[in-house]
């Protein structure tokens, strides 16, 4: 699947003259690549400039959206360039919008429009995040599941969404395990490979310089120098049945096929594992939309509570309701220090111990 993440950036601070620069929204497309260029080019038609003949597009103003920057195969930010190799399963479109004072319509509103054109593509999840005024907070709904067998936390997790994914008011609802990369696993059978003299580093090495390549040697024309690789010729390691039939040299002087040493299997490679407090973590988040957060977290909370869990597994709400808990300690402990530091005034501007308590 692909899911489609629309967030909205702080608008710029106030310029000279008082005028406030123009807001932008970022649409952040992620999965595997075929969906990724599929929704990319629905995006781009449904967004092209503010075309009023765009069938999005009909009821919005000409001047609603200054222009639309899109990309894909790459990361967005600081250091994306130099992050190392492409990102085919990403995707950013950037559409910026004019300055407040010359606003057709608001960029909320628009962005809303779009969210509701995107609803109904198959495969391809919405996510909105709206301009925080303050300090950054998290999501309304944010339940980290902890664990140490991967495997069973994207179970655990998929059930919560499937719980609680029909509740009124509850939008945007995702998790943020990645499984964006299928991959090869060689398992190497370390008693049939020392019976024949072999080490795993010897057949990893192997292994690598086939389907990777390695540097043997250097090559030098005048001033200029070049790097020698060996590696199996492309038509050789297109596939896993390439990798079963190459053969490793034991010193033996036996050529041994990699299949009769080592399992190979196929299974999808976790592109990222989160950590919090040195646990496995995946958390499932979502949105409020028409509805207060608060209000929303209690009907989770009430959905979930007869959720079994599986030994090993944990739940845990943070987001905006950890922060919550948190200003409501942090204000329960200002006032009672308060109170004594009220207390040890009156103490001292009346020499009595009685009186402050007959005053307070």
């Amino acid at each position: 699947g692909c899911q489609v993440d629309v967030q909205e950036s702080p608008a710029p601070p106030p310029m000279a003259g008082g005028v406030q620069g123009g807001s932008e929204r970022i649409i952040t497309l992620s999965g595997d690549f075929g969906s990724v260029y599929a929704a990319f080019q629905m995006v781009l038609q449904h967004l092209a400039a503010a075309q009023p003949a765009d069938p999005l597009l009909t009821t919005r103003p000409p001047g609603s959206v200054e222009a639309v920057v899109a990309n894909i195969g790459q990361r967005r930010g600081f250091g994306a360039e130099d992050s190392g190799g492409t990102t085919t399963h990403i995707s950013h479109v950037v559409v910026p919008f004019p300055d407040w004072i010359n606003w057709q319509e608001k960029p909320s509103v628009v962005i809303e429009q779009v969210r509701d054109k995107l609803i109904d593509v198959t495969g391809v999840e919405v996510e909105l995040t709206k301009q925080q005024n303050g300090p950054p907070s998290g999501k309304p709904i944010n339940i980290e599941v902890h664990g140490t067998d991967l495997g069973l936390m994207q179970k655990v997790a998929q059930d919560i969404q499937q719980i609680i994914r029909n509740l009124p008011g509850l939008v945007d609802l995702s998790d943020d395990f990645d499984r964006s990369r299928p991959e090869i696993r060689v398992l190497i059978d370390r008693d049939k490979a020392s019976r024949l003299g072999l080490r795993a580093q010897e057949i990893a090495s192997t292994v690598r310089t086939a389907f990777n390549g390695s540097k043997v040697s250097n090559f030098r024309d005048g001033s200029d120098d070049y790097d020698i690789f060996v590696q199996l010729d492309e038509n050789f390691r297109s596939n896993s049945r390439d990798l079963e039939s190459l053969y490793i040299f034991a010193p033996s002087r036996q050529l041994v096929p990699l299949s009769e040493i080592a399992e190979i299997t196929t299974g999808p490679a976790f592109g990222s594992i989160r950590h919090v407090d040195r646990e496995r973590v995946i958390t499932v988040s979502g949105n409020n939309r028409e509805i207060p957060g608060p209000v929303l977290l209690a009907q989770v909370q009430s959905k979930l509570a007869e959720f079994p869990l599986p030994s090993g597994i944990s739940l845990e709400y943070t987001g905006e309701n950890e922060n919550r808990e948190e200003s409501q300690a942090f204000l329960g402990k200002a006032f009672l220090i308060a109170i004594l530091l009220i207390f040890l005034i009156l103490v001292t501007q009346f020499n009595s111990v009685m009186l402050p308590f007959i005053i307070m």
